[in-house]
């Protein structure tokens, strides 16, 4: 998987931007979708946080050529939210085996989705107007956001899961071919 990851890099990030796209517009539980977590494994895929953060980049504004989008500032908040993970990927190639690469994954997912909920809905409060510029204000922001953390959190671990997994799978069925 590294291989093709870092021999066909434009191919390879295609692919993960069709998946992602493909995943945002179907019906899924809101906030649940792949992209921060394509964000983190074709960072660590590529060995390049760039290519991890284009990825996330390339998803969402295809995605929202059609979803749509919100205010600018809580726009671009969650882009950069949604990228960050990319630079998670890289370090993880540092670590000395699989098994913390693979937990490693898991728990970059899981700061990752953390630092999601908590840009974002400092980012509702500040731009979108529909809380009052008090404490008291960012606390409702807090609040509401909630019920969505809980779908960022699961959607982030089942598809850093699911990325990784299959790439460990791909490695595994190479070595028995060997």
């Amino acid at each position: 998987m590294i291989d093709f990851a870092r021999s066909r890099p434009a191919l390879f990030i295609a692919s993960l931007v069709v998946v992602g796209v493909l995943a945002r517009l179907m019906p899924h539980a809101p906030n649940a979708s792949p992209v921060a977590a394509i964000a983190l494994f074709a960072g660590w895929a590529t060995g390049r946080a760039t290519l991890g953060a284009l990825a996330a980049a390339l998803v969402m504004i295809a995605s929202d050529l059609i979803i749509g989008g919100h205010e600018p500032g809580v726009m671009a908040t969650v882009y950069l939210a949604i990228a960050a993970p990319a630079v998670i990927g890289p370090l993880l190639r540092r670590l000395p085996n699989v098994q913390l690469r693979f937990g490693g994954a898991l728990a970059g997912a899981a700061v990752s989705s953390l630092a999601f909920y908590a840009s974002t809905n400092a980012a509702v409060w500040a731009f979108s107007g529909m809380y009052p510029a008090t404490a008291d204000g960012l606390a409702a922001s807090y609040l509401a956001g909630l019920p969505f953390l809980r779908f960022t959190l699961a959607g982030d671990l089942i598809w850093t899961l699911a990325f990784f997994g299959a790439a460990a799978l791909v490695d595994q069925t190479r070595a028995i071919a060997r």
